[in-house]
């Protein structure tokens, strides 16, 4: 009797070495794109006394990005809103991820609410998502597989 066998395994890859790879590749791009936000945030709130603005500045400077606030109409409260903006980078094992919250009140309600400010709602932090998102989207890039695969045999 006549046989023929033809195995092929599948290949595998050392995904701890790609998503190493990857997530290295990628904090980068999720830095630039953090910063890209964190820019375009800063251009949508205007100034007044500095403190909503301000709360951009530590994560600002931290990605590398500066901006200046001039307040114009009142007493400067630069300070006091440096003060109240937190931000964080974390890096796992299956991503990077950047947060910042503001703790300034004002810049909370006049953000996305119609108020003391002629020019509110600002969106400020609708618009720096986007366009860190956008940025993600255009850049964010994944390691060439063939370099990680691993277990090919082919035999008959």
């Amino acid at each position: 009797m006549l046989s023929m066998t033809i195995t092929g395994n599948t290949a595998s890859i050392d995904v701890d070495k790609y998503m190493t790879a990857a997530i290295r590749i990628n904090k980068k791009v999720v830095k630039k794109a953090a910063a890209e936000a964190i820019v375009a945030t800063a251009k949508e709130i205007p100034v007044d006394s500095g403190e909503a603005k301000a709360s951009l500045l530590n994560a600002a400077q931290a990605l590398g990005k500066h901006f200046a606030i001039s307040p114009l109409k009142r007493k400067s409260r630069i300070a006091e809103g440096q003060a109240q903006g937190t931000f964080s980078l974390k890096e796992t094992r299956d991503e990077v991820r950047f947060n910042f919250r503001s703790g300034v009140k004002h810049l909370e309600v006049l953000d996305v609410n119609k108020g003391n400010s002629p020019t509110s709602p600002w969106y400020a932090f609708a618009n720096g998502r986007k366009v860190g998102l956008d940025y993600l989207k255009k850049n964010a890039k994944l390691p060439n597989i063939k370099k990680f695969m691993i277990n090919v045999r082919h035999r008959s």
